[in-house]
């Protein structure tokens, strides 16, 4: 579960901490398990059908897109204050 927080510093942290976890498990991972297709298991999209490190590359381009957009929001809000 997600604890959302109107505190910027609590998000943030909260959200490194979701990224560093994210970081840590794929980092364990054998090339065996990134080759498997369908590793992920997520029954909709491309998952069963493409091998997992095509969806660890995948998660790790919408990571940075949407990071982009939380450091821009950031950006904004401190020019604006």
């Amino acid at each position: 579960m997600i604890d959302f927080s109107p505190d910027p510093d609590v998000a943030m942290k909260c959200l490194w901490d979701w990224v560093d976890r994210w970081a840590a498990s794929v980092e364990q991972m054998t090339d065996e398990q990134l080759d498997v297709p369908g590793f992920g298991t997520y029954p909709y999209g491309l998952d069963p059908e493409i091998p997992f490190i095509g969806i660890v590359r995948w998660t790790n381009r919408e990571l940075i897109h949407h990071l982009a957009e939380v450091a821009l929001l950031r950006d904004l809000h401190a020019a604006a204050t």
